[in-house]
Protein backbone atom coordinates (compact mmCIF):
# COMPACT_ATOMS: atom_id res chain seq x y z
CA UNK A 1 0.00 0.00 0.00
CA UNK A 2 2.89 2.38 0.88
CA UNK A 3 4.07 2.94 -2.93
CA UNK A 4 0.36 3.34 -3.72
CA UNK A 5 -0.11 6.13 -1.42
CA UNK A 6 3.46 7.96 -2.53
CA UNK A 7 2.31 7.24 -6.34
CA UNK A 8 -0.67 9.49 -5.89
CA UNK A 9 1.01 12.31 -3.46
CA UNK A 10 3.83 12.15 -6.45
CA UNK A 11 1.77 11.82 -9.43
CA UNK A 12 -0.23 14.90 -7.91
CA UNK A 13 3.46 16.74 -7.90
CA UNK A 14 3.84 15.84 -11.59
CA UNK A 15 0.23 16.90 -12.63
CA UNK A 16 0.95 20.45 -10.84
CA UNK A 17 4.12 21.20 -12.60
CA UNK A 18 1.81 24.16 -14.22
CA UNK A 19 0.82 25.58 -11.68
CA UNK A 20 1.85 28.59 -9.64
CA UNK A 21 4.80 28.27 -7.40
CA UNK A 22 4.68 29.67 -3.56
CA UNK A 23 1.75 29.12 -2.15
CA UNK A 24 0.97 30.38 1.39
CA UNK A 25 -0.54 27.13 2.40
CA UNK A 26 -2.29 23.55 1.03
CA UNK A 27 -5.56 24.53 -0.31
CA UNK A 28 -7.35 21.54 1.33
CA UNK A 29 -6.96 21.02 4.98
CA UNK A 30 -4.51 17.92 6.28
CA UNK A 31 -7.75 16.01 7.74
CA UNK A 32 -9.65 16.45 4.84
CA UNK A 33 -6.49 15.46 2.75
CA UNK A 34 -6.18 12.34 4.35
CA UNK A 35 -9.56 11.22 3.39
CA UNK A 36 -9.48 12.27 -0.58
CA UNK A 37 -6.29 10.26 -0.51
CA UNK A 38 -7.63 7.24 0.98
CA UNK A 39 -10.56 7.37 -1.41
CA UNK A 40 -8.78 7.90 -4.51
CA UNK A 41 -6.34 5.20 -3.76
CA UNK A 42 -9.91 3.26 -3.24
CA UNK A 43 -11.18 4.46 -6.32
CA UNK A 44 -8.15 3.53 -8.26
CA UNK A 45 -8.21 0.14 -6.94
CA UNK A 46 -11.63 -0.65 -7.87
CA UNK A 47 -11.46 0.73 -11.16
CA UNK A 48 -8.09 -1.82 -11.77
CA UNK A 49 -10.46 -4.64 -10.24
CA UNK A 50 -13.67 -3.25 -12.26
CA UNK A 51 -11.62 -2.84 -15.42
CA UNK A 52 -13.35 0.55 -15.73
CA UNK A 53 -11.23 3.93 -16.45
CA UNK A 54 -9.09 4.81 -13.06
CA UNK A 55 -8.71 8.37 -13.95
CA UNK A 56 -12.44 8.40 -13.99
CA UNK A 57 -12.71 6.78 -10.83
CA UNK A 58 -10.07 9.32 -9.30
CA UNK A 59 -12.05 12.26 -10.70
CA UNK A 60 -15.35 10.43 -9.38
CA UNK A 61 -13.82 10.14 -5.70
CA UNK A 62 -12.50 13.89 -6.08
CA UNK A 63 -15.78 15.28 -6.52
CA UNK A 64 -17.45 13.35 -3.90
CA UNK A 65 -15.81 16.16 -1.77
CA UNK A 66 -16.30 18.77 -4.14
CA UNK A 67 -12.73 18.61 -5.13
CA UNK A 68 -11.55 19.20 -8.46
CA UNK A 69 -7.65 18.14 -10.22
CA UNK A 70 -6.51 21.77 -9.66
CA UNK A 71 -7.70 22.16 -6.13
CA UNK A 72 -5.28 18.33 -5.33
CA UNK A 73 -2.69 19.25 -7.14
CA UNK A 74 -2.27 22.76 -6.12
CA UNK A 75 -2.05 21.13 -2.61
CA UNK A 76 -0.11 18.03 -3.24
CA UNK A 77 2.44 21.07 -4.98
CA UNK A 78 2.61 22.62 -1.42
CA UNK A 79 3.53 19.31 -0.15
CA UNK A 80 6.01 18.91 -2.31
CA UNK A 81 7.64 22.22 -1.71
CA UNK A 82 6.93 20.83 2.35
CA UNK A 83 8.38 17.44 2.76
CA UNK A 84 7.71 17.54 6.74
CA UNK A 85 3.61 18.61 6.63
CA UNK A 86 3.90 15.80 3.55
CA UNK A 87 5.54 13.08 5.68
CA UNK A 88 2.47 13.50 8.22
CA UNK A 89 0.02 13.91 6.06
CA UNK A 90 1.62 10.70 4.23
CA UNK A 91 1.42 8.56 7.72
CA UNK A 92 -2.07 9.51 7.95
CA UNK A 93 -3.44 8.52 5.24
CA UNK A 94 -1.18 4.72 5.71
CA UNK A 95 -2.72 4.46 8.71
CA UNK A 96 -5.96 4.74 7.52
CA UNK A 97 -5.46 2.08 4.81
CA UNK A 98 -4.03 -0.30 7.10
CA UNK A 99 -7.05 0.45 9.04
CA UNK A 100 -9.39 -0.21 6.04
CA UNK A 101 -7.31 -3.38 5.17
CA UNK A 102 -7.77 -4.54 8.67
CA UNK A 103 -11.20 -4.08 8.77
CA UNK A 104 -12.00 -5.92 5.30
CA UNK A 105 -10.03 -8.65 6.91
CA UNK A 106 -12.84 -9.12 9.77
CA UNK A 107 -15.58 -8.86 7.56
CA UNK A 108 -16.56 -11.69 6.87
CA UNK A 109 -19.25 -10.36 3.88
CA UNK A 110 -16.04 -8.72 2.72
CA UNK A 111 -13.77 -11.72 2.88
CA UNK A 112 -13.90 -12.55 -0.94
CA UNK A 113 -13.07 -9.14 -1.51
CA UNK A 114 -10.63 -9.05 0.23
CA UNK A 115 -8.72 -11.69 -1.34
CA UNK A 116 -9.54 -11.11 -4.70
CA UNK A 117 -7.94 -7.63 -3.55
CA UNK A 118 -5.09 -9.22 -2.29
CA UNK A 119 -4.67 -11.58 -5.35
Amino acid sequence: MRPAVVALLLGGVVLSGCESKGSAGPGIPDSLLVDVLVDVYSATARAHLDGTDPDSARVEAMAHFGLDTVALNRTLHYFAENPDSAATVYQRALDSLIVFQRNLRSAPELDSLARHIRG
